[in-house]
């Protein structure tokens, strides 16, 4: 592939020109008539554009691929994103020279059968395998671990997992209702014997591979259900020039307006309403892709209301947190490996590394904080987040690390068009769940994300796919 320079990539991932996006200023400039004052009781006030066969609610990766699909079919098609670039959770930050940082979606996983891996080796986007076997891990003293420490530490956390999994299929078999996976996690531990120590590695490498994977604790991920998401095939891949080259590709030819924030989305026998802060959009159909943690939230109105059965549905589910601490440096102070673990004195702390070296061929480390501990840093000041993440940064390489000469922190769960990073499974709620917020209300309203795909939630493809599933239920009407 021909990479992308550098002193392009903003523009290519603003992607202000190439894709003719619309913002909310420069629709204002061109418009012929917007209402003034317009609230969710204001809906018989003439649309915008006249009709659409379906207004699309949100320009992360469902919506876009949906718009996509209508709009090759021939169908007349408008994206409303209430932020002012495109991609949602997809989020490459180009501020730092020569490297385009994710603060969103990291990895394509899985290269086998993945509609993005497809839609990259079309367009010749540049994939880079990430290995999951190039990792060291620190311990609370700054001490490397021995290879045969950490692969202890694995093997015994991987064949106490089994046991609780062995303990939930009994659980269920005796009809038991379902439990916090921390509950039968305890009493594993305690059922061996686990010291303080032992418990603390563990406690660790539950963080790593539990915790963040499914980003929410222990104790809140649904026993029976946590895991039920179906496994990727392939390697996990990054991608150099920046993840928001997908939402890029989707978009071309579309027409997205950014910058309009919906209110309200009334449904009527005639068509649908969507209000924007500035404006209405009107359609035979609308198509919904706001995050989990926004609809739980209740931020935008719907007329009528949702059934009590959706409405149940939205409160089941979980909207995780997985936020980003990251940090540049005038040089590369670490070792050349791909994940860089920190099993620090406070669990779940700074526990995962990206050495964003390796593919962005600058010196640059990216940390993940989960569940608790991630809503436990947004409360907190930046400067108070970058300097813990420099203690452990010094604590795994030296004291004589310098301060980072730059650093971005991500706030997935007070972003008010997120309001979480992705969906996860607590006690109560099944798989089903996911189906039946994907449930169309009518024949006019249709929902789309990663939270309505029950085998590839909390993915960049399982949005993907929602899209494209709702664009063809809605080329059948």
């Amino acid at each position: 592939m021909k990479k992308i320079p550098s002193n392009s990539i903003k523009n290519t991932f603003m992607l202000s020109n190439p894709l003719n996006l619309v913002t909310r200023r420069k629709f204002l400039r061109t418009a012929i008539a917007i209402p003034t004052a317009l609230t969710t009781g204001d809906l018989g006030v003439c649309a915008m554009d006249g009709v659409f066969d379906c207004v699309i609610i949100g320009a992360g990766v469902a919506g876009l691929a949906a718009a996509k699909k209508l709009h090759e079919a021939g169908r007349r098609v408008v994206v409303v994103e209430a932020r002012e670039r495109i991609g949602g959770r997809v989020w490459t930050e180009t501020s730092w020279p020569g490297a385009p940082v994710e603060l969103g979606a990291q990895w394509i996983h899985g290269f086998k059968n993945n509609p993005l891996a497809k839609l990259c080796s079309e367009h010749n986007v540049k994939m880079m395998q990430t290995d999951y076997n190039s990792r060291t891990i620190f311990g609370a003293d700054g001490k490397q671990w021995t290879e045969r420490k950490s692969g202890a530490a694995e093997k015994q956390f991987k064949a106490l997992r089994r046991d609780v999994h062995r303990l939930r299929k009994e659980q269920r078999t005796n009809r038991q209702p379902d439990l916090p996976f921390s509950f039968i996690w305890n009493e594993v531990l305690k059922a061996n014997k686990i010291g303080p120590d032992a418990r603390h590695q563990l406690n660790f490498e539950a963080n790593i591979e539990i915790e963040h994977e499914y980003a929410a604790d222990l104790q809140q991920l649904s026993l029976y259900e946590y895991d039920q998401d179906e496994a990727e095939h392939g390697s996990d891949a990054v991608l150099p020039c920046g993840y928001a080259q997908i939402p890029a590709l989707l978009a071309r030819g579309l027409d997205v307006r950014l910058g309009e924030i919906v209110r309200g989305v009334k449904v009527s026998a005639n068509g649908v309403a969507v209000v924007t802060e500035h404006g209405m959009f009107r359609g035979r159909t609308v198509l919904v892709t706001i995050p989990l943690g926004v609809l739980q939230a209740g931020a935008v109105k719907f007329e009528p209301p949702l059934p009590d059965k959706k409405l149940a549905t939205i409160r089941r589910l979980g909207s995780g947190r997985l936020d980003k601490v990251c940090l540049r440096f005038q040089q590369v102070l670490w070792p050349a490996k791909h994940i860089l673990n920190f099993a620090g004195p406070r669990s779940g702390e700074f526990a995962e590394w990206i050495n964003a070296e390796v593919f962005l061929h600058a010196p640059v480390l990216c940390a993940y904080n989960a569940g608790s501990v991630a809503i436990q840093f947004e409360t907190k000041p930046k400067n108070d987040v970058v300097a813990a993440a420099v203690d452990c940064v010094r604590t795994m390489f030296g004291n004589k690390v310098p301060a980072p000469e730059a650093s971005l922190v991500t706030r997935w769960g007070t972003d008010p068009f997120s309001l979480g990073s992705y969906s996860y499974l607590p006690p109560g709620a099944t798989a089903a769940d996911f189906d039946q917020l994907a449930e169309p209300v009518g024949a006019r309203l249709f929902f789309a994300g990663e939270a309505t795909s029950s085998k590839q939630n909390a993915t960049v493809h399982g949005a993907m796919l929602s899209g494209e599933r709702e664009a063809a239920r809605l080329l059948k009407l």
